[in-house]
């Protein structure tokens, strides 16, 4: 799939709209797979985390999983990835 994304002119509106109903549903599965598979394989919180979680207003911390990785688990669709380099989320990849 190739979106051409320009922001910088009048059309930037419509723009944004044809991003939200296209990328949207795209980055809310990534979101959905991976969130499934650190809170089947990742970790519970320490202490500390737990008490941190408690302070930013999470109230079942418990329930929270941490996964670590060696680098980003970036999407697989090109689109995806390059909408993440031009937020500057995706860096050096």
């Amino acid at each position: 799939m190739k979106i051409a994304i320009f922001l910088s002119d009048n059309r930037e509106l419509s723009n944004m709209k044809l991003l939200v109903h296209v990328l949207l549903p795209m980055v809310i599965s990534y979101v959905r797979h991976y969130e499934s598979v650190i809170l089947k394989i990742g970790e519970p919180l320490i202490p500390d985390q737990m008490l941190d979680a408690r302070k930013i207003g999470i109230q079942q911390s418990q329930q929270v999983r941490v996964m670590r990785v060696d680098r980003m688990l970036w999407p697989e669709e090109k689109i995806l990835q390059r909408v993440a380099k031009w937020a500057g989320l995706m860096v050096g990849s």
